[in-house]
């Protein structure tokens, strides 16, 4: 039986619907099934596309975000000096009208390094 403190601890945890989690042993909770149950994701959204990704190392550019404490982002890696349009393309992609440089390729094994999923 809980009393005391606990009893009242334990009525605001069932309150806010965390009980069932906050009583289970912890032989009987389960791993997360996916890696953003895992922790917070702290996602940075960059768009590279006026400057051109080409102006930015991709070394540099991960390991910033990874120093400002980001751990995912969103990507956007177009040259769009004239607007979108299927000539701006800075990976490999049968939609590219034009065949650009992969800078995705070059991005992808810097962020990873550096903890961050793109």
């Amino acid at each position: 039986m809980i009393t005391g403190r606990r009893q009242v601890l334990v009525g605001r945890l069932a309150r806010a619907g965390l009980v069932a989690v906050a009583l289970l042993p912890a032989s009987s909770r389960t791993a997360p099934a996916h890696w953003w149950e895992q922790d917070i994701s702290r996602v940075v959204s960059v768009s590279t596309g006026y400057a051109g990704p080409d102006k930015f190392d991709p070394a540099a550019m991960a390991a910033r975000k990874a120093a400002l404490g980001f751990n995912a982002e969103r990507l956007t890696i177009m040259s769009r000096r004239a607007g979108m349009d299927d000539q701006g393309f800075c990976f490999i992609t049968s939609a590219a009208g034009k065949t650009n440089e992969d800078y995705l390729r070059r991005y992808l094994p810097e962020a990873k390094k550096r903890g961050l999923r793109v």
